[in-house]
């Protein structure tokens, strides 16, 4: 698929970090783990050290694995946050409470094959604009949820395109954290705004000015 970075993450763990070193040197490594709970699964990436899950409960919890990623400097993305939960996958709704979302980096809003409906990347995505509307800013970001090879053949699994810096994991992911990303399943897709007093952008993340007209391409 031409990746120049991958994130392979296990649940609840970081052991897959051991490989990194027998991979190909063109692919940069992002080390991770997707924090599994029984109220919602969170993926970290960055982290040098696994993310203590347990005896934490449906309220303030998610705020105690927050602070575990952000103290290594890492990411936290809210996965699957609409797909179905119990009993068919157990904790795989997103059912935290007294969640300050000002710590959320992004949010997964295509997770997989975009119409499987068990997902729900139509809730995921309709999740992700309620938090924009309401002021927040988490980058939406895409997996492919592989847990087999025979799903990795499906040729139509969502790419996150990074800008950033350099191919380092540092740099892709504070692209990321500054919402330089959009997702795509092959197509690479550009974007300007161009305002009338000459004001221009062309990434992903950049804010335009509260007032002014502005020409979209």
């Amino acid at each position: 698929r031409g990746l120049d970075f991958l994130a392979i993450t296990e649940h609840n763990t970081i052991s897959q970090a051991g490989e990194l070193g027998s991979w190909p040197d063109v692919i940069s490594a992002i080390r991770g783990s997707e924090v599994t709970t029984f109220n919602g699964h969170l993926m970290c990436l960055g982290l040098g050290e696994a993310i203590d899950w347990r005896d934490i409960g449906r309220g303030s919890g998610a705020a105690l694995i927050f602070d575990q990623a952000h103290r290594q400097n890492a990411i936290v993305s809210i996965n699957h946050p609409s797909a179905f939960g119990d009993p068919w996958c157990g904790g795989c709704h997103w059912d935290f409470a007294l969640v300050d979302y000002a710590q959320v980096d992004a949010i997964e809003v295509w997770n997989g094959r975009w119409a499987e409906p068990e997902t729900d990347n139509e809730g995921a995505l309709a999740f992700w604009t309620d938090l924009l509307d309401a002021g927040y800013r988490p980058t939406a970001v895409s997996g492919t949820d592989s847990h087999s090879a025979e799903e990795d053949q499906y040729p139509a699994l969502p790419l996150n395109n990074v800008h950033a810096s350099d191919p380092s994991e540092g740099s892709i992911l504070d692209g990321i954290r500054r919402g330089r990303v959009y997702l795509s399943s092959g197509p690479i897709l550009s974007f300007r705004a161009r305002g009338t007093d000459g004001v221009e952008i062309r990434l992903p993340g950049d804010r335009l000015p509260p007032d002014g007209t502005f020409d979209l391409t």
